[in-house]
């Protein structure tokens, strides 16, 4: 990651279930909980990237594919589905 990525600092981490059905359901438990400050579907489901801050999380929920960012907080169960 960049030198500014929350990576860097220990604030978020890209994790999987090992399928693209196991991280579906891993998505939908984070948003549950709500203790992130960023959610992100990764490439179609093939990791997720979360992000955490002791405070100010943003609640920010992302999908990237093809080099692209897009807001996914109102529509992000169907793009999950997809």
């Amino acid at each position: 990651g960049s030198d500014t990525s929350d990576h860097q600092t220990g604030n978020a981490a890209g994790i999987t279930g090992g399928s693209v059905e196991k991280n579906r359901k891993l998505f939908r438990i984070l948003v549950n909980l709500g203790k992130y400050d960023q959610l992100i579907w990764e490439n179609g489901g093939q990791w997720i990237h979360v992000g955490y801050r002791e405070t100010g999380n943003r609640h920010i929920m992302l999908a990237f594919k093809n080099s692209t960012y897009t807001r996914i907080d109102s529509n992000w169960e169907e793009i999950i589905n997809q």
